[in-house]
Order: structure tokens, then C-alpha cells, then sequence
């Protein structure tokens, strides 16, 4: 993009950041910027959302999770999730909002209204 837009001789600018960064532009990126914000490497509210339950393990609010559930850091659980007692949440797991969830779940993203029974 940038080459193109010098050789049609447009402007071209720039911003000095120091904070965190990441290009988004791929689903591997993409995932990898959604579990550097449930580190902590990525600054972000999440507790606004979600409860840290515990290390890493960020569960949303109004999402509902049996006490047999495991969970394993880091991984988030949407909104208005539940989890049922045989659900595995293996790390690097995003579970989507509005998602039943009762067995084990390879790590991934999973889209809101995800049905793993």
C-alpha cells in the first residue's frame, strides 16, 4: 500500500507510539491480540465486562458457569454464556457470547451463539 501511494506521489505520514501496537490483519494476529488483552500485555477495561476469576480467566458478568466446568487461563467467556459441567476451556480459548458450551473445547475463537453439546 504504502510503495503505491509514494509512487502516485500522495502523502504519506506517520505517528510515534508508545504504547502497545499490533496489525490485526490476520486471524492468527487477530487471536493473538484478544489473549494479549487477557494477559494484561494489551491495556484494556476488561473488568468492566468481565471478572478475572482467576489468572487469565476473564468470565463476562451475566455469563453462567458450573462449578464442574474447567477453565484454564487465558480464555474469556461472553456474555450470557453458559458452560455446563462437562465444558473444558483449554487455554487460549474466546468463547462468544450467548454460547451453550457442555464438553471439551479445542483453543480458538469461538462465534457468539456457539452450540457444543
Amino acid at each position: 500500500m504504502f510503495p503505491d501511494l509514494l509512487a502516485q506521489h500522495k502523502r504519506v505520514t506517520g505517528f510515534i507510539w508508545d504504547g502497545y501496537w499490533m496489525d490485526l490483519g490476520t486471524p492468527a494476529k487477530y487471536m493473538q491480540g484478544q489473549i494479549d488483552m487477557l494477559t494484561g500485555h494489551m491495556p484494556y477495561a476488561l473488568a468492566k465486562e468481565a471478572t478475572e476469576v482467576q489468572p487469565s480467566v476473564w468470565v463476562s458478568k451475566s455469563a453462567r458457569v458450573d462449578e464442574n466446568a474447567q477453565l484454564a487461563g487465558p480464555c474469556f467467556i461472553g456474555a450470557g454464556a453458559f458452560l455446563g459441567s462437562k465444558a473444558q476451556i483449554l487455554p487460549r480459548t474466546i468463547v462468544g457470547a450467548q454460547s451453550l458450551i457442555d464438553q471439551p473445547l479445542a483453543p480458538g475463537c469461538y462465534a457468539p451463539g456457539t452450540l457444543a453439546v
